[in-house]
């Protein structure tokens, strides 16, 4: 009995590992809410434009990977960096990400695999006489549970504005002052808006005065966010890898069981039973005849075996009475 169940059983196993292989591709979640999201702000840095910078982060409990969508404005076209970081310390790593065109503004959907999220592009500046001007704006989408803009005041300026004002000022690593503005937790409709406006007579970039550090949340706005946790901004290299990897095993797993059971099903002899069933109907009664008398049970000379399981055949048997396959 086990030996044609056994086909069945491998099947459906076969059958439920592949089942829970597709329901787990069916697609990387998506961040409805992020931890915290800071943004500098570099003019005239290394080019004639404003450098903005996101360092996002993600929730603790977050399953990576996981998809997160900002928008930037569509007049910049794609991001010139996108990034996840191991530690807000650590060098960024490229992450993947795809981009989607609505009305001014640009989706860009990343693929994070860490905690530690960055996009960096560049926007063009204002330009009056010697005065510069910017206006940020975070268009919402995402709800954020602390939301804070830190703007870096260029070598050569002066008379550096920010409109609301800021709320703080520290000089950061590179020598360059800080200005910091909390916004608070923002909701999924919330908008900010933020004018940055200074003064500055010459077309010195800030990078050809000071040693260039590696673009990352510094000064005033490194001491925000390291107000959050930042052991949890550390890879899972276990959790991501099996969240990545485990639903395309289940669905490899599946298809061998389900090759394993069609091989058993061809080897089992239950396969020559339901071929033979018109000649079983045919020779049915013969399971019920009566006991033999003893001395044809004890005349060898008739005693026959069935050539596919082995079993003891009767006198006046056509058919073996265990698995149905013709005796000869």
């Amino acid at each position: 009995m086990w030996r044609r169940l056994w086909p069945l059983i491998v099947g459906a196993l076969g059958v439920l590992l592949v089942g829970w292989s597709a329901v787990g591709q069916q697609g990387t979640p998506r961040v409805e809410r992020l931890a915290q999201v800071l943004v500098e702000l570099w003019p005239e840095y290394d080019r004639p434009d404003m450098l903005v910078l996101y360092f996002i982060r993600l929730p603790s409990d977050t399953l990576l990977p996981a998809e997160v969508a900002v928008r930037i404005p569509a007049r910049v076209g794609d991001p010139f960096a996108v990034a996840v970081r191991v530690s807000p310390d650590s060098p960024p790593i490229n992450a993947a990400y795809t981009t989607e065109v609505e009305g001014e503004w640009q989706w860009v959907y990343i693929t994070a695999n860490a905690l530690d999220v960055q996009l960096e592009y560049y926007d063009a500046l204002e330009r009056d006489g010697d005065t510069r001007r910017y206006t940020f704006i975070w268009p919402g989408g995402v709800a954020v549970d602390r939301f804070v803009v830190s703007v870096q005041q260029p070598a050569t300026a002066t008379m550096l504005t920010l409109d609301p004002p800021e709320d703080t000022r520290e000089p950061g690593l590179e020598g360059l002052m800080h200005f910091v503005k909390e916004f608070g937790a923002l909701g999924p409709q919330d908008q900010v808006q933020l004018t940055v406006e200074y003064v500055k007579p010459d077309d010195v970039l800030s990078v050809s005065k000071i040693q260039p550090p590696q673009p990352q949340a510094t000064s005033a706005a490194a001491e925000a966010a390291a107000k959050v946790e930042t052991q949890d901004s550390m890879f899972d290299f276990s959790g991501s890898w099996f969240t990545r990897w485990f639903p395309w095993f289940l669905g490899v797993a599946g298809l061998i069981m389900l090759a394993i059971a069609g091989w058993l099903f061809w080897r089992s002899p239950s396969s020559n039973v339901l071929l033979s069933q018109p000649e079983r109907r045919r020779g049915r009664g013969l399971h019920f005849r009566a006991k033999p008398p003893a001395d044809e049970e004890s005349d060898e000379g008739d005693v026959r075996y069935c050539p596919q399981c082995g079993a003891r055949a009767r006198p006046g048997d056509r058919f073996c009475r265990m698995c149905g396959t013709p005796l000869r």
